[in-house]
């Protein structure tokens, strides 16, 4: 494992997308985590109600972004993190 995980994780571009907050509305943000990770709806709600967690993770950060803006389109709060 690399002694600095954030300096390695920046120097490789790749990043992890943070389910920071849930928000008002927990059906659409489930339904954002399913059409992102493609979990079943069960899988899903789960690693919903488990926020703050990290629903992406070595991606892209062009994919993390997208992922972060689906997400907040769904009244959640994210992030985009390096991984």
């Amino acid at each position: 494992m690399h002694s600095d995980n954030k300096s390695y994780a920046s120097e490789n571009n790749l990043y992890a997308v943070w389910l920071d907050s849930v928000g008002p509305d927990r059906i659409a943000v489930i339904a954002a985590v399913r059409e992102l990770t493609g979990l079943p709806h069960g899988d899903a709600k789960a690693l919903v109600d488990s926020a703050p967690v990290a629903i992406a993770t070595e991606i892209s950060k062009d994919t993390a972004d997208r992922a972060k803006a689906r997400l907040e389109q769904a009244r959640a709060q994210a992030s985009v993190r390096p991984s």
